[in-house]
């Protein structure tokens, strides 16, 4: 091993130098089953592996709604890639060579946030614990920290040191505070002077660090600890690590409460610190700190491990050892439950093996003569402290066994260590100490993906995403319980180890159902379910709309108010025409063509009421149209049942014909046809020449043109009103043959809708046209030659308003942004088209279909599309054979053959 700055050096337990157990080691024997074998024992010479691979780029989400830029297959790559990392492996010292065996880190899927381009950047994550090199003091900056701005400290820090105990021939050293914090947020290097050193979590965020001990470690504890909270409150810091405490159980203190020793927890808190030997302890001070933690839930959550007073029974005596519920550090919000908002405690697990969690079990330690203990056979998941208890609605549990972190830093030789300068590092830690930071970290990554997520749903989002696959049931889980989450989304949690193990990419994820919220701030804003909003746009409008919206993105929210980024456009989606000339519809056509039906007939003057077909002037105007080749005109809508009441009038060799209709069919494809006025003069149907031109006004109810909105794109509530004018003439070529035109134009508009994601359109101007040529006994008697050329209905003009929400600032005030989009699409679709029909016999029809169409959707780039169908009728038995083909050369085909009695 190359001897420079950088060192490892022998486990020794830790749990001395805490005011309680809050940190340390558990005598365990580290033989577990089902896993490569690593000795927790290192030696001052023992190094990791040199690492020359290139740490996995990363990108900042911080302040931005988080947006997973990648598709999942890149971004399991990039995880993939940092599983890979020594620096990775590392912190895990019994993976740290493979195996058999999943990584601290990877358990809580770290690796995978990695891979999203979180680091923790932006963040800040308090520490109060004790012994650091963190700041420039005798013995300077621990490499783990040595990077700009990466430290703020409050007060005077009791130093790590290394020392060596002549008497007892044993090295002793001291540097709690260090390994925490580098667990937290220690710098990631690629390689320092060839050696690869353990990462933080959150290897990029930025450290508050106090020391609970106080200046010199003088004892007055209690003043020290509201302080250096106040100061983390003031740093901004996202999270307050808190990797020790007391050991004595939450059950103790509520006993000697109820025996009516004392008026209030405060009371009782103050006598047990100054039996604890604290000085100057009273009422008020207590209350102080109190103040102070809940001031500090403002802005961060509060992270607290549990005692590594781990439940046993002592083998030599058979008596109850350790805790059976949570201490009352840890149990702080049970006690004083105006803490409990923003609040985590943390226990300590390990995790054997590589199978999900999912697939794991619950094992039990197996107490041996030696007072160690071992791992039962066949198990993955050991409780290595003390119960979530009474803590567990508010508890998570983390692997923070046999860990590398942070030691001390030497500046001179230490002769009788054997030491040189540099930073040192140790192999082999483990307790709640350890898991807890991890889980500091985890919410700093949450953080800079959720940036305005208040420290409750913070908190709350960590507590909602971990993974309780594992729970068995009561016996091995403890007693369970269900918390709400809001918005319906409930999660389990167990007495022994709360709501299970955090799952950072989880937390990453949508939580619950997505939403869209519509309003002026989150809590008293209109939620409409992200899936059920769409606008299915009519194609005289989609493109333009899909192509003004195309580099929008609209921000919505999970159940836990969880952030996300979606392109605007998937809210948007092309109308299917209900008449489209489909096979079965040509199929179904067959036996209604009419070689006569372009002829107008005589109308009776005087009034008259129609029901379930069109008004009168709307009839004359598609006089001649066979029901599938109707021109699909939004605003006249032939195709819909109305009820009307109708008048003609002879005029000037001709009729005037007027109607005033209803919708009756509430179906989707008729949305819009609810009221219309129509004004017609339809000339002398026995002329050569034939015509009829209609004005009118049509007022859509719950839609714009046909286009349909749903949930947050309901416009239900308003009308969209039409003025328009159409003509159609006819002229006969000859006996057999008649040439026939239809023309439309109309002017749009529409009011804004409330509560929607519509903002109102207006002077949305559209056009129609169609030419066909008509021509009987073309080949045989009985039969009938179309040739057509069309633009089916087109904006070429016109406006619309959409509102685009933008997300919500810290104190929840939702901004939307409204943008006006023009309606004019990018092509013109030209139709193309063939019919002919023919009676072969008196039981025989044969229909032959061919369409040729151009820029499809009025879309500019859409491929050249064909399509030709055969139909023939036999008596009733029908059937029909469909092929399509986009663009010449294009191996896109697709055949269809449908045949039955009925269709």
């Amino acid at each position: 091993m190359k001897v420079l700055n950088v060192k490892i050096i022998l486990a020794v337990a830790l749990g001395s130098l805490l005011v309680a157990c809050g940190g340390g080691t558990l005598n365990v024997n580290t033989n577990p089953p089902l896993q490569d074998q690593t000795d927790q024992k290192k030696t001052d010479q023992d190094k990791t592996d040199q690492d020359k691979a290139n740490k996995p780029s990363s990108s900042v989400f911080h302040g931005q709604p988080f947006v997973v830029k990648d598709n999942k297959s890149v971004t399991d790559k990039k995880a993939q890639e940092w599983l890979k990392q020594k620096q990775f492996q590392n912190v895990d010292s019994i993976c740290k060579k493979g195996g058999n065996c999943t990584n601290a880190y990877q358990l809580l899927n770290f690796h995978k946030a990695y891979a999203y381009g979180l680091s923790g950047k932006g963040q800040k994550i308090a520490v109060m614990d004790t012994y650091f090199n963190v700041n420039q003091q005798s013995n300077g900056i621990h490499l783990s920290f040595n990077s700009d701005d990466k430290i703020e400290v409050f007060g005077t820090l009791n130093e790590a040191f290394a020392v060596y105990n002549d008497k007892e021939k044993k090295k002793e050293a001291e540097y709690h505070g260090n390994f925490v914090a580098s667990i937290a947020a220690g710098n990631y290097y690629k390689e320092y002077n060839g050696d690869v050193i353990p990462m933080g979590a959150a290897y990029n965020a930025k450290l508050h660090i106090a020391d609970y001990k106080g200046p010199n470690g003088i004892n007055n504890h209690l003043t020290q600890w509201t302080a250096a909270t106040n100061d983390a409150t003031k740093s901004g810091a996202i999270a307050l690590n808190n990797s020790w405490g007391y050991d004595d159980s939450l059950k103790d203190a509520q006993s000697k409460f109820k025996q009516g020793q004392y008026n209030s927890y405060t009371d009782y808190a103050a006598e047990f610190l100054t039996s604890n030997g604290m000085k100057n302890i009273s009422g008020k001070t207590v209350k102080d700190y109190i103040d102070a933690l809940d001031n500090f839930q403002k802005q961060g959550v509060i992270v607290w491990a549990l005692s590594n007073e781990r439940p046993h029974i002592d083998q030599k005596t058979g008596e109850k050892k350790g805790l059976d519920d949570a201490d009352i550090s840890a149990g702080l919000p049970v006690l004083f439950p105006q803490l409990a908002e923003a609040w985590i405690s943390v226990g300590n697990i390990e995790f054997v093996g590589n199978q999900s969690i999912a697939n794991s079990k619950v094992g039990q330690l197996i107490p041996g003569k030696d007072g160690k203990f071992t791992f039962s056979q066949g198990d993955n998941i050991y409780q290595l402290s003390a119960p979530c208890g009474q803590t567990a609605e508010f508890c998570v549990v983390a692997d923070g066994h046999s860990l590398s972190g942070a030691a001390y830093k030497l500046d001179q030789d230490n002769h009788k260590l054997g030491k040189k300068k540099g930073s040192y590092y140790v192999s082999g830690i483990g307790g709640t100490s350890f898991a807890a930071p991890q889980v500091s970290a985890a919410l700093a990554l949450l953080k800079e993906a959720f940036p305005n997520l208040t420290p409750e749903q913070l908190r709350n989002r960590l507590l909602a995403s971990s993974n309780n696959s594992f729970f068995t049931n009561e016996i091995t889980d403890g007693k369970y319980g269900i918390k709400d989450f809001g918005n319906g989304f409930t999660h389990k949690y167990s007495f022994k180890w709360g709501h299970g193990i955090p799952d950072v990419e989880a937390g990453l994820n949508e939580i619950g159902k997505s939403v869209i919220r519509i309003g002026d701030n989150l809590n008293n804003s209109r939620a409409f379910a992200f899936n059920d909003a769409n606008l299915s746009v009519n194609k005289a409008l989609f493109d333009a709309v899909i192509n003004s919206l195309e580099k929008e993105n609209i921000i919505y929210y999970d159940a836990l108010y969880g952030e996300f980024s979606r392109p605007y456009t998937e809210l948007i989606k092309l109308q299917n025409n209900p008449h489209k000339a489909t096979l079965a519809k040509r199929i179904e056509d067959l036996n209604t063509y009419d070689a006569q039906n372009n002829s107008l007939s005589l109308i009776k003057q005087g009034i008259s009421f129609t029901f379930d077909q069109p008004s009168l002037p709307l009839q004359r105007l598609f006089t001649g149209y066979n029901p599938i080749d109707m021109p699909d005109i939004a605003y006249l809508n032939p195709n819909a049942a109305e009820a009307a009441v109708n008048g003609s009038i002879n005029f000037a060799d001709g009729h005037l014909l007027y109607g005033f209709s209803k919708s009756i069919d509430s179906s989707i494809h008729n949305v819009g046809q609810n009221q219309s006025l129509r004004l017609a003069y339809s000339s002398n149907p026995s002329y050569q020449t034939r015509s009829a031109i209609l004005a009118g006004l049509s007022m859509e109810q719950g839609s714009l043109l046909n286009s349909i909105g749903t949930g947050a794109w309901s416009i239900d509530q308003k009308q969209a009103q039409t003025s328009y004018m159409a003509i159609t003439g006819e002229h006969d070529l000859s006996s057999d043959m008649s040439l026939k035109m239809m023309a439309a134009l109309g002017e749009t508009k529409m009011d804004a809708s409330t509560d929607s994601l519509f903002g109102g359109a207006d002077g949305i101007v559209t056009n129609y046209i169609d030419v066909q040529l008509n021509k009987q006994q073309t080949f045989r008697k009985d039969d009938l030659l179309t040739l057509k050329l069309s633009q089916p209905l087109r904006a070429h003009a016109g406006q619309m308003t959409v509102i685009i929400p933008q997300g919500a600032d810290a104190d929840g005030n939702l901004f939307h942004k409204q943008k006006t989009i023009s309606l004019k699409p990018s092509g013109q679709q030209l139709d193309f088209g063939v019919n002919y029909y023919t009676d072969i016999n008196s039981q025989m029809t044969l229909g032959l279909n061919g369409l040729y169409t151009k820029q499809a959707n009025h879309i500019k780039d859409s491929p050249d599309h064909y399509s030709m169908t055969m139909t023939m009728a036999w008596d009733k038995i029908k059937f029909g054979l469909r092929g399509e083909q986009f663009e010449a050369g294009d191996l896109k085909q697709s055949a269809q053959l449908s045949f039955g009695s009925q269709f």
